[in-house]
């Protein structure tokens, strides 16, 4: 049967889309592929006009590129508002560097408060590393309550999706060895009561991504986000 007028518009319309996507996101491969071959002049071109546009993942790469130095001038500062504006866009990699950035202060003005919200939009993310990361801070404290049940129970979610993710290729083995040397370490010190009330926090975690003393605190919001 014939295609009607709006029927060729719509498929006109769907088929450039279509085609703009995927123009943009072999911008963001070529890139990608640059950069694991280490040609960083290479790499800017493709991610620079990507990264212009808003797309969250080429704003990462390139502000990486920045906080080192790879391919272009260093520039902390241009390197840490491209990693915000693409953890602001939901990137969890840029999250998790810009936890361990406002962890260490160096390049960038220590805050545990900062470090502690991306590390957790992270972890709500499935992001192995950021549950372990979150573990360190409730262990030590750092920004937060102290509380070694809490840090168990992330540690034991760290643990479980790293394995995962090392299976998938998404994460390296020596990530995977830390969560469970952490969990051993860990369960060696706790009480048996500390170790079931970890448990507890574990579900609660994994079920609504809420963890002891978030009504007192003032940076995660609803659900813990």
């Amino acid at each position: 049967m014939p295609l009607n007028f709006q029927m060729k518009v719509k498929i006109l319309a769907a088929a450039v889309l279509l085609a703009a996507s995927v123009e943009a996101n072999a911008g963001l491969v070529e890139g990608d592929r640059y950069l694991a071959k280490g040609q960083y002049d290479l790499a800017y071109k493709e991610l620079k006009p990507e990264a212009d546009k808003g797309n969250a993942a080429a704003q990462f790469y390139l502000g990486t590129m920045y906080l080192e130095g790879q391919g272009v001038k260093q520039d902390v500062y241009v390197g840490v508002r491209l990693l915000e504006a693409s953890a602001n866009q939901g990137d969890s990699g840029a999250q998790l560097r810009l936890a361990r950035i406002y962890y260490d202060g160096k390049v960038q003005k220590k805050s545990l408060e900062k470090s502690y919200v991306f590390a957790r939009k992270a972890a709500i993310q499935g992001v192995g590393e950021a549950s372990m990361f979150l573990g360190v801070l409730y262990y030590k404290g750092a920004g937060v309550p102290q509380d070694s049940s809490v840090a168990l129970a992330l540690c034991r979610d760290a643990s479980e999706k790293l394995a995962t993710a090392v299976q998938r290729g998404e994460a390296v083995e020596a990530a995977l060895t830390d969560s469970r040397k952490a969990v051993d370490v860990l369960e060696d010190r706790l009480t048996a009561e500390q170790k079931n009330e970890a448990s507890k926090i574990l579900a609660e975690w994994r079920s609504k991504h809420l963890l002891p003393g978030d009504a007192s605190l003032s940076h995660p919001g609803k659900n813990g986000q």
